[in-house]
């Protein structure tokens, strides 16, 4: 498992004395608790935040970084949450854009933090938030005889070169892009509704029940998505050499020593197998395109990694991608799989990738 470390931070210029903990200012504005919450449990630490925001009347800041890959932080006021964000898609992230003023932008640099804490890298987003609110985030006890190594000051240097990355893999200047190919009003399903409660629920690779496209329709047709197009295919033929239905990706395995990580196995392209990847926040293995990159998805995204890792383009979609064959997406948006109602903003959609 990787490292996790808590830090308090007060954003004052005046000297803070509370019992039993010690401040020193490292940074302009801000005041720094160097009583090696580091070492101590999340809890503990945020805990202690807690008290330390109802004896002062500046906001305090608690930075969190779980395993080397979650990042978390909150700010607080009379010991109350004022502000909050996560990696973690369980938990809600609260008024961040109402930080900018909290630390002193006004009403800009919002679009900076948006930018920010979407960054995939926790490393690389620590570093671009302490530039952001201007003070070590992480001030391990072996840099206090050297506070200079502590010092940060407020600036947008590894912003700026974040930026230009994002740029050369997002948009025109992107290797890959997507393309609209097809559009239906619908839903699709694996299976059929006496089988939705049952633990005996099969597939059939690419192939699904359509329908719903008008309100009152109870027709759901089998298909087969063969990439550019469906094809409607027999229900004899939908419910031969069917399988158990399983959501888990067949071609990795989970990591249990990083969180967040994944092992590719012998289900995956040779230059894939046996290598590890921690995965972008969010983002899941969704399949191979046809020159064996890899594709992660995660609902209004898809991401293209080469075979070592490196993540090469990033392109919008509407819906969430739910299949792959060659260089086509099937996506769905609204109750695909899970819901047997009529709605009007179900949408199958087919996207291909494009070389730029």
């Amino acid at each position: 498992m990787g490292t996790t470390l808590s830090s308090i931070h007060i954003l004052s210029n005046e000297t803070i004395k509370i019992n039993d903990f010690e401040f020193q200012s490292f940074s302009e504005g801000w005041q720094t608790c160097i009583a090696g919450f580091s070492d101590q449990d999340f809890r503990c630490a945020w805990n202690e935040a807690k008290l330390i925001s109802k004896s002062v009347a500046c906001p305090v800041l608690h930075y969190f970084i779980s395993d080397s890959d979650y990042i978390h932080f909150r700010f607080l006021q009379n010991g109350k949450c004022i502000a909050q964000y996560s990696d973690d898609e369980f938990v809600k992230n609260k008024n961040l854009y109402e930080i900018p003023s909290l630390i002193g932008y006004g009403d800009g640099n919002k679009k900076r933090l948006s930018s920010i804490l979407s960054c995939a890298d926790a490393d690389e987003k620590t570093k671009m938030l302490e530039e952001y609110f201007g003070v070590c985030l992480l001030p391990f006890s072996e840099c206090l005889s050297d506070p200079s190594m502590l010092k940060r000051e407020r600036c947008d240097t590894l912003y700026r070169e974040f930026v230009k990355k994002e740029k050369e893999i997002t948009g025109n200047q992107a290797p890959i892009s997507l393309k609209l190919v097809a559009e239906f009003k619908g839903k699709i399903y694996k299976d059929y509704f006496e089988s939705f409660e049952s633990a005996s629920r099969t597939q059939k690779e690419h192939c699904y029940l359509f329908g719903y496209e008008d309100e009152g329709s109870d027709e759901l047709r089998p298909v087969r998505f063969l990439g550019e197009k469906f094809e409607e295919i027999s229900v004899e033929e939908f419910n031969q050499d069917r399988t158990s239905l399983i959501n888990d990706v067949s071609f990795v395995d989970f990591d249990r020593e990083t969180m967040n990580g994944v092992i590719f196995n012998d289900n995956s392209p040779e230059p894939y197998r046996a290598q590890k990847m921690k995965l972008p926040s969010g983002m899941y293995p969704f399949a191979f395109d046809e020159k064996q990159r890899l594709v992660l998805s995660q609902q209004g995204k898809i991401a293209i990694a080469d075979e070592n890792m490196k993540i090469i383009a990033k392109c919008s979609i509407k819906g969430q991608p739910a299949d792959m064959v060659g260089d086509y997406i099937l996506a769905t948006s609204g109750m695909s799989f899970f819901a047997y109602c009529y709605d009007p903003i179900s949408t199958v959609r087919i996207y291909k990738l494009i070389e730029n």
